[in-house]
């Protein structure tokens, strides 16, 4: 069995006032987002994890370096094809802002969600197909191991969404907070059971 340990990176440095999308755009993790990974961190610290991994943008290499303080034989991994969603001309704005600079993206997204691309971006079938063969080499890489990735809210969804076998237009229907723990089990046949979805710690007399 192969047992994922799936983190959203904590918030970051915009997240205090007013929700941006930041795409692949490199912010920091904000002082409240080093919190988030120290809490992540005491609830992994003792878990034998064999790999590390992290997607190239400082939000996530930080938290990386945060959690596996306590793994010193285990390197990160950095696989940028499990980057956060490229959003072209929306990075960095409100979804206000992107409503009123953009109405006209906002309707092409409300009747495609899958497939609408933002100019200079991608779109969530692109994101997709970037992610997913990524995400199942690395489940396919290990064996009764115990692994960690640190990623985004996009990217996250679009991993459990695939997992769970649903439809990518409804990923959006599965939160992921800053900060937040997803357990998956892999078994035989590398056959998926969530254990952990968007946790901020461990249930009560959890067998984890």
């Amino acid at each position: 069995m192969v047992r994922l340990y799936l983190v959203r990176h904590g918030h970051v440095g915009n997240a205090e006032t007013q929700k941006r999308y930041n795409g692949q755009a490199d912010v920091e993790l904000s002082e409240q987002g080093i919190s988030d990974m120290e809490r992540i961190t005491e609830i992994l610290r003792d878990r034998p994890l064999k790999a590390i991994y992290a997607t190239g943008l400082k939000r996530t290499i930080k938290g990386a370096e945060i959690i596996g303080r306590y793994h010193h034989n285990t390197s990160i991994t950095i696989v940028r094809h499990l980057m956060e969603r490229k959003i072209g001309r929306w990075e960095g704005l409100t979804f206000q802002e992107i409503t009123e600079k953009y109405p006209e993206d906002i309707d092409a997204w409300k009747s495609d969600p899958l497939n609408f691309t933002p100019l200079g971006g991608e779109s969530l079938q692109s994101l997709y197909k970037r992610v997913i063969p990524a995400f199942d080499r690395i489940v396919s890489s290990h064996n009764d191991d115990e692994v960690l990735i640190v990623g985004h809210g996009g990217t996250n969804r679009v991993i459990l969404a695939h997992i769970l076998g649903m439809d990518m237009s409804n990923i959006f229907r599965l939160e992921q907070d800053y900060g937040c723990l997803n357990v998956i089990d892999f078994f035989e046949n590398n056959i998926p059971l969530l254990r952990l979805l968007n946790g901020l710690e461990l249930p009560p007399g959890s067998a984890l």
